[in-house]
């Protein structure tokens, strides 16, 4: 391949009509990338469309955590097929971010439906822009006319890295109130996607700190189960303090993640989960953390455990 510019040239100004090595950049217009096929870089979505699941394979197995290590390295890093190149935030965009849109309203007044976003040539190059000035550690600018669609795909971009991007920060700012709650609630709503759709494969546990304007992704010690903060948060931490029963033996069906605590056992590996934390909703959910723990895959056999706890809180 062909550059028009190379990796080791100085860019001044980003120009749509060459190619640069830096990003995988190549035009796409009229005369140019006739070859290319969106679809190449959307087989996830596909699969979520057609299946109900972005993965086939069960939670907790070694597929399933290798099927997410590969998604999460695509919304990092990006994705070539072909000799095109999508960048990480516009693979993510394309197959994890949901958007109103006006495909399948049968009516005036009866709203937009929600679904993936489309491929646009011009997304394409601004993604690619945005890329290009981060690996030359340049800042990004971005004129553009309102409910043209960017605000969604800013909001794409900090859940991309809050998500993928371990100890990131990512700050959204205008200049009100009024401008700034839309995109606010535009990266809510998508959490709540990516909690809910993804099958765990994008759940963020135990925010500390969890309000419209305030999402914190928390780091647990796998050992312990215990939370890292930081000291200026100490003072937003509701204390409890969970006295445990003894635990009996179990099957999975016996299980409720609200009422009973879990242990996942394997020889001398044990992993233990209390009840009724946020974001566990499910058994499975509620296995896979405590096996995770333990060291255990879910293909694996193991025994069973579960126990309840009498939960005394700050103040009561």
């Amino acid at each position: 391949m062909k550059w028009d510019v190379s990796k080791n040239e100085n860019v001044k100004v980003f120009d749509p009509n060459l190619s640069y090595e830096l990003t995988g950049y190549r035009p796409i217009d009229k005369t140019r990338g006739l070859d290319f096929n969106p679809e190449w870089f959307c087989e996830a979505r596909n699969t979520k469309i057609r299946t109900g699941k972005y993965c086939q394979y069960p939670i907790g197995s070694k597929k399933y955590r290798e099927f997410w290590n590969e998604e999460y390295k695509k919304c990092r890093d990006g994705l070539t097929l072909h000799e095109y190149t999508i960048t990480g935030d516009h693979y993510f965009f394309l197959n994890f971010y949901q958007l109103k849109t006006s495909s399948k309203v049968k009516k005036g007044g009866g709203g937009r439906s929600v679904g993936f976003p489309s491929f646009y040539v011009t997304q394409y190059e601004y993604f690619h822009y945005l890329e290009m000035c981060r690996r030359l550690f340049k800042n990004a600018c971005g004129l553009k006319a309102r409910a043209v669609g960017f605000s969604e795909i800013g909001a794409a971009i900090v859940l991309n890295m809050y998500s993928t991007v371990r100890h990131s920060r990512s700050l959204i700012a205008a200049p009100s109130e009024r401008h700034l709650k839309p995109t606010i609630k535009k990266c809510n709503d998508e959490l709540n996607y990516l909690n809910t759709e993804t099958d765990s494969g994008f759940l963020k546990l135990r925010q500390v700190k969890n309000t419209e304007m305030y999402k914190r992704a928390s780091h647990i010690n796998k050992d312990t189960g215990a939370e890292r903060v930081s000291e200026d948060e100490l003072l937003d931490l509701d204390i409890s303090v969970d006295v445990l029963e003894r635990p009996h033996k179990a099957t999975k069906e016996e299980l409720d993640p609200k009422k009973y605590g879990v242990i996942a056992i394997q020889g001398h590996k044990k992993g233990l989960l209390l009840p009724d934390l946020e974001g566990v909703d499910t058994v499975e959910q509620q296995l896979q953390i405590a096996c995770e723990k333990a060291g255990i895959s879910l293909d694996e056999e193991y025994d069973i455990e579960r126990f309840k706890v009498t939960r005394y809180k700050e103040g009561e």
